[in-house]
């Protein structure tokens, strides 16, 4: 979402600085989750972290396409960067006890996948603004948030350490 939504917001109008400015609000809102994440996943447990992230990316992603006064967006940036809780770092933490003896292996494996999201993003969503626009792929991200948060609830039912205190 964040590579598209620049252009997203100059083709309606908004300057090339000020469509910028929100992608730095969504980072600046992630960095001042990120500072509490650290302390509020000893207290609360991975799993709900990860869920409510999850929560929070779907809810803030979806004004960034819905809203169409500009003079919003980069107060709903900061807000989703937020609510986004830095969802890769609480996600990994989750499936680290998913397993019973959860191994760097896995936590490679998980970045390896993440890296190659990250990697393959730019292509698929060229593909999809290829055949339709940049709105389209704002939806689009929305939805992946949603499919994650789904397979984080699947995930949170089969949780292997059922039993054991570990959140």
């Amino acid at each position: 979402m964040l590579w598209w939504l620049p252009n997203h917001l100059m083709a309606q109008g908004v300057s090339a600085s000020d469509a910028g400015s929100v992608v730095g609000r969504f980072w600046s809102g992630m960095f001042a989750a990120q500072i509490l994440v650290a302390w509020w996943v000893l207290r609360t447990g991975a799993r709900r972290m990860a869920l409510l992230a999850a929560a929070g990316a779907l809810a803030g992603s979806v004004p960034m396409w819905l809203v169409d006064h500009y003079a919003w967006l980069p107060s709903l940036a900061a807000v989703w960067g937020f609510t986004n809780l830095g969802l890769l770092k609480v996600v990994l933490s989750f499936a680290t006890q998913q397993v019973t003896t959860p191994s760097s292996r896995l936590v490679s494996l998980m970045l390896l996948g993440g890296t190659s999201g990250t990697a393959s993003s730019p292509w698929l969503s060229s593909q999809i603004v290829a055949v339709s626009d940049t709105m389209t792929v704002l939806r689009f991200a929305s939805v992946c948030y949603l499919v994650m948060g789904v397979l984080l609830v699947i995930a949170s039912g089969q949780d292997r350490t059922k039993g054991k205190e570990h959140e």
